[in-house]
């Protein structure tokens, strides 16, 4: 009875579970044909039960399983992209000796690459002074001569060597080297002597200044031999700010110019007495005044040529006689005896025309 009841529910079973309670009632039958019990008829049902709507869910069965290990992964290192440099640029080359013009600023005040309005253009030294300053120009010839007179004589040269008379005269180098010994001074008159008046160009400038200074430094056999002045070539461009510019940038303290000139540069080859006597008149048109007496701070422009070097011993003895002495440019430029002019002085000036030492690029004012 209980087989029958259950198979009436079969279809409202899952299939699985149908088919195994079907194969149940059937091995019950079979038990009980076996047993003597004759099998009933399975009944009809007529109006199939509601069914149930909550299915019996399939149980599987739960596998446990030993994890795989999943494979360390050997970490793929990260790789930064390797930034392309930004090239630097090339720095065009340096060409020498062709220099870059430099430009005139503007007019408007203010601006540090403003040229000075004036330089220190050393035209003489102290009036009331007995102090007279010898000086000889170019050095195209070996300076040794003049040296030995000065040395023979008690007397001090200041020399203004071109670059080019340094390092192709014969023996000079040495000669510089006896004259130092001789407590005698050498300072810039630029490499190759040219012309300074309206030049703009200060690198050109600057070139002419540093590659004489250079050819001295080696000739005294001493790198850091000191310059102070510079004169420029015929006294032209001592009114030149790019001049004066290029002094202050080269580290020269002063452009040295001259109140007598001897005019030796006229036969420079004569070394005649006529001759001798013929600058010894022109010098003592304004190395003395109306009473025969020495003028003081004299700075008396001579060249190494035949001419002023024979009248050179003559001048000594003659200002030696009235009294004087004799200094160095440098005493000028580091003291405070020399006289500034604004304008070009070929004969002393008179008072009204002295103008008054100021510090670097300052203008000059007149003196009270």
């Amino acid at each position: 009875m209980a087989v029958e009841k259950l198979l009436n529910f079969t279809h409202i079973l899952p299939r699985p579970i149908g088919e195994r309670v079907a194969a149940l009632a059937l091995v019950a039958t079979l038990s009980s044909a076996c047993n003597g019990e004759a099998p009933k008829p399975t009944p009809q049902i007529t109006a199939s039960p509601t069914p149930i709507t909550t299915a019996i869910p399939t149980v599987t069965p739960e596998v446990t399983l030993s994890p795989t290990p999943e494979p360390t992964a050997t970490p793929i290192p990260t790789i930064e992209p390797t930034p392309t440099p930004t090239p630097e640029p090339t720095p065009a080359p340096t060409r020498e000796p062709t220099p870059v013009p430099t430009k005139k600023p503007s007019s408007g005040g203010g601006s540090t690459s403003e040229l000075p309005k004036s330089g220190d253009v050393i035209w003489s030294g102290s009036r009331s002074s007995n102090i007279e300053y010898l000086t000889f120009d170019d050095c195209w010839q070996n300076i040794s001569p003049v040296v030995e007179t000065a040395q023979k004589m008690g007397a001090k040269i200041t020399f203004f060597c071109i670059g080019q008379a340094i390092r192709n005269v014969s023996g000079q180098a040495a000669a510089i080297q006896e004259g130092i010994a001789a407590g005698d001074e050498f300072e810039n008159h630029t490499d190759t002597h040219p012309s300074l008046a309206g030049v703009t160009d200060i690198s050109y400038i600057k070139d002419q200044l540093l590659n004489q200074w250079s050819s001295l430094k080696k000739a005294a056999g001493d790198p850091n031999f000191p310059e102070l002045a510079m004169r420029p070539p015929g006294g032209a461009g001592y009114s030149n700010p790019y001049l004066w510019e290029a002094v202050k940038e080269t580290g020269l303290k002063a452009i040295v110019m001259w109140s007598i000139d001897s005019g030796g540069t006229t036969n420079a080859y004569d070394s005649s007495s006529a001759r001798v006597q013929t600058l010894m008149d022109t010098v003592n048109a304004d190395l003395l005044d109306k009473n025969g007496n020495l003028k003081g701070g004299q700075i008396i422009l001579q060249h190494v040529r035949p001419a002023d070097e024979a009248a050179e011993a003559t001048l000594i003895k003659e200002i030696q006689d009235k009294g004087g002495t004799f200094g160095l440019i440098s005493n000028l430029v580091t003291g405070s005896t020399a006289l500034f002019y604004l304008k070009p002085q070929p004969n002393p000036p008179t008072s009204s025309e002295i103008f008054a030492k100021k510090e670097d690029s300052e203008e000059y004012g007149l003196a009270a």
